[in-house]
């Protein structure tokens, strides 16, 4: 529950008073927002004090003078938040019903910008604005200002300890029943004070805030809360995982143009095809005719089948430029096993094998060939295409990718789950509990 509270009704303040006595135990009381605040604490006995009465103080309730609550910024304390110089004049503790889960809620004064809220909540921050147009929707979704926000929390909020100043009457005890809806980083929340013709709903807005940016902004040099869990509003990784993703689909989009591209404009052109039985091992190497390789991309696939049958064979291969007399040297092997055994038939290997080779300049060339295998006769059939396009480097670029896309929306989820999981109204809760107890 973070969110600020205000007063059930409008309260008239015409006082001009800046210091008094407290009527308890008169102490010296200064008053910050002075014209604007309703109730002060004294900060010697804890003394709720009604100023709201031109020149009169009026002591309201005394907290427990044991309650030891310390602020994490001093009343008193300056600090520029968005670009506007604040000081913090009020403070208040507030929890659930229970009473064991516990906020801070600090009051932020600026004489041209009024008022504002600073919420901690187990280390995280929240800056707190008042609104006056109300949101759309229904009780667990709702629309303001384009965003759409889920109800997180519902529930009662009560008051346990007050210092400094406040522009509305509060003492401790007071009780107001808290709904809060998330759109990270913002956050939605409602106060309802008051019950049936006599309520009263009072909306704030409030943008999460890094706690190192509070600490710096006021000074703050002494311990200082540690943010501990995920915040119902804390930024999301999904944020990011979403700009990822868009990245990512950019890039997948642009890796298939570019595939279809290559695709349509690549020659595939067959340029050497030949079939050969040899004696193993090859005495002399088979020279093939001449071919040309034109065409583009500058590449070509050598593909080479054997009739192995629970044997092997490899082929060595040179292609040779006759212009230019580079050479190319490559070796390429085929194998295939099969049986019976228990489980039945099983096979392994293939009869067909191929490569690409790449920047292989435009020219004349021819194939020098030597082979080796574990049978004494051996037919190879040999043939060669220049500019291929292939699947294997665009699936292996798609699938680099998408690694890291799905590592983070993974993250992501992760990141969500942690956060609903102090929700009754989590999107990730199962419902499988419900369906056991209407069964029975």
């Amino acid at each position: 529950m973070v969110s600020p509270m205000r007063p059930s009704s409008t309260s008239t303040v015409t006082s001009g008073l800046r210091a008094l006595d407290c009527p308890n135990c008169g102490a010296a009381v200064q008053i910050r927002a002075a014209g604007r605040t309703v109730h002060v604490t004294c900060l010697s006995c804890k003394g709720i004090i009604d100023v709201s009465h031109p020149n009169v103080a009026k002591l309201i309730k005394l907290q427990d003078a044991k309650m030891k609550v310390e602020p994490a910024i001093q009343l008193g304390s300056r600090g520029v938040i968005q670009g506007i110089e604040y000081e913090h004049i009020g403070f208040m503790q507030r929890s659930d019903k229970s009473g064991h889960y516990r906020w801070h809620e600090y009051l932020l004064f600026n004489p041209w910008y009024g008022f504002v809220w600073l919420v901690e909540n187990q280390g995280h921050w929240n800056l707190s604005k008042m609104v006056a147009r109300l949101p759309k929707g229904t009780e667990t979704e709702l629309t303001f200002n384009g965003d759409a926000y889920r109800l997180f929390t519902k529930e009662p909020a009560k008051v346990t300890f007050v210092l400094g100043e406040f522009y509305w009457r509060i003492k401790s005890g007071d009780e107001a029943m808290g709904l809060d809806y998330i759109s990270p980083p913002r956050m939605l929340s409602c106060e309802i004070t008051g019950s049936g013709k006599n309520s009263d709903q009072s909306w704030s807005l409030a943008e999460y805030i890094d706690s190192e940016v509070v600490r710096k902004a006021f000074n703050i040099s002494a311990k200082f809360p540690t943010p501990f869990g995920v915040a119902p509003n804390q930024p999301s990784r999904g944020a990011g995982a979403k700009q990822i993703w868009s990245i990512a689909g950019v890039a997948i989009a642009a890796t298939v143009a570019l595939q279809f591209y290559f695709m349509i404009s690549a020659s595939n052109i067959e340029a050497f095809r030949d079939t050969y039985e040899t004696t193993l091992p090859m005495a002399t190497p088979i020279t093939t005719a001449s071919f040309d390789l034109t065409g583009n991309p500058k590449n070509f696939e050598m593909q080479v089948s054997a009739n192995v049958d629970n044997s092997w064979f490899e082929l060595a291969w040179d292609l040779v430029n006759e212009t230019t007399g580079e050479t190319f040297d490559h070796e390429l092997g085929v194998e295939y096993y099969s049986g019976y055994d228990s489980d039945g038939s099983w096979s392994e290997g293939s009869q067909k094998s191929s490569i690409i080779i790449s920047d292989i300049p435009d020219g004349r060339y021819h194939l020098s060939m030597t082979g080796t295998g574990d049978r004494a006769q051996q037919k190879v059939w040999v043939r060669l295409t220049r500019g291929t396009t292939h699947l294997s480097n665009f699936i292996y670029t798609l699938i680099a990718l998408l690694i890291y896309p799905l590592i983070a929306g993974g993250s992501s989820s992760s990141f969500e789950v942690k956060r609903w999981s102090n929700s009754d109204f989590s999107p990730y809760a199962s419902n499988s509990g419900d369906d056991d107890d209407d069964d029975e």
